[in-house]
């Protein structure tokens, strides 16, 4: 961007409009399933050199011999100057961990159990859904540092930094599970009063 024969102001109008402004604009979603967030560059922004620069800009020709700020001003040795952009990349990290960690889950093993009516009851496995954290970071840091070759709108699939593992004993395991599972025995002399009701109450147990 040109920004001769302008004053301060004007430069730094120039500048944010044509230069930061659409740097400023674009914008990062980072979307788990359903879950959407989005945020501007705007909004992790810390600070910027812009000022700092246009006066270094402007001075500039000051600084030079007769000959040489004849040639700047003819277009024939342009100067160029950097203007540098200060991200809270720890908001963005911030925002990704919260996200993506509200979907992690603890691993749990699948279980039978005997209900209190005896009836006999499975509980599935819960499997282990965790995160790449490192990959996590280094990828959002990439996208601050490279931030001029974002396109307006970037879409950051967190799904690509899940993992799933099941635990020792999944639900498919117990499901196949024919043998005999616990035992339990007791002493009777039959033809008593309490025979009948031990009989009867292991024949539905065996059942």
């Amino acid at each position: 961007i040109d920004i001769g024969n302008q004053t301060a102001e004007e430069a730094i109008t120039v500048v944010n409009e044509y230069y930061l402004n659409p740097i400023l604009d674009k914008q990062l979603i980072l979307t788990l399933g359903d879950t959407r967030l989005q945020l501007s560059l705007g909004d992790l922004l810390i600070d910027t050199n812009l000022t700092a620069i246009i006066q270094e800009a402007l001075h500039y020709p000051n600084q030079l011999s007769f000959l040489d700020k004849t040639a700047l001003l003819e277009g024939e040795a342009p100067k160029n100057f950097e203007i540098s952009l200060n991200f809270d990349e720890q908001k963005l990290q911030t925002a990704a961990i919260n996200l993506i960690t509200s979907q992690t889950v603890d691993s749990k093993d699948a279980a039978i159990h005997i209900t209190p009516s005896g009836d006999i009851k499975l509980t599935p496995h819960v499997a282990t859904i965790s995160f790449d954290k490192t990959a996590l970071l280094e990828k959002l840091h990439h996208y601050l540092m490279d931030y001029k070759q974002l396109a307006d709108i970037t879409t950051i699939d967190m799904n690509s930094f899940i993992s799933t593992s099941n635990p020792d004993i999944t639900t498919e395991v117990l499901q196949t599970v024919d043998t005999l599972v616990t035992s339990y025995h007791t002493r009777f002399t039959p033809g008593t009063g309490n025979a009948t009701n031990i009989i009867v109450c292991a024949a539905t147990i065996n059942n």
